[in-house]
């Protein structure tokens, strides 16, 4: 391996365009399994291996041919990966802390799955429901922009990055989105909590 890493490091000091692929080959299965043995998610797996590759492309483009020939291959791109999937778990031990204490899955499927659980009781039955209710309340009160972030970001599980990819909007604007939607939110659900006592 280690001679396969020598030989891809001089031909990307040569061509980093050309032979940048050999390296997204060379690694990218493994660089899977050590992000999925991080984050326990395949599908964040690999937005974790898409990340550190394209870091790592960006990174080689800017460095001169003399750094690129003195880098450890596989342990500068297992290094990259590490940080990117530290990165991804905390933010979403973030995204679970600000999440309002009512569920922000209001899908039938669910409830159902809410219902299916045998201890439930028929009150809290209807608290469910009364939560329900007020969370779909306060989102349709937002900002149509703020909406839309919170719909893809917490029902549809979207990243930041693939929200704005799909809206058209810069990640920056779009996390700014789901931030101030997250607040406003929280502020109309307690709002009306006040407003019932």
């Amino acid at each position: 391996m280690e001679d396969n890493d020598e030989m891809l490091t001089r031909l990307l000091t040569q061509d980093i365009n050309m032979h940048f692929e050999q390296l997204v080959l060379a690694y990218q299965d493994r660089l899977y399994a050590f992000a999925l043995s991080r984050v326990r998610n395949a599908h964040a797996a690999e937005e974790v291996v898409l990340l550190a590759l394209e870091r790592a492309y960006y990174a080689l483009k800017g460095y001169p041919p003399q750094r690129i020939s003195l880098l450890k291959l596989g342990a500068w791109l297992f290094e990259i990966t590490r940080n990117i999937a530290s990165n991804y778990l905390r933010d979403l031990r973030a995204r679970e802390n600000r999440l309002p204490s009512i569920s922000l899955d209001t899908t039938e499927a669910s409830f159902g799955a809410y219902l299916e659980d045998p201890d439930i009781t028929p009150e809290e039955v209807a608290c469910y429901n009364e939560d329900r209710q007020e969370l779909e309340q306060g989102i349709k009160q937002l900002p149509t922009n703020y909406q839309t972030a919170i719909q893809l970001y917490y029902f549809e599980h979207c990243s930041a990055r693939e929200i704005a990819d799909r809206i058209g909007q810069p990640v920056g604007t779009v996390k700014s989105n789901i931030h101030r939607g997250t607040k406003l939110l929280h502020q109309l659900l307690n709002t009306h909590i006040r407003e019932v006592r």
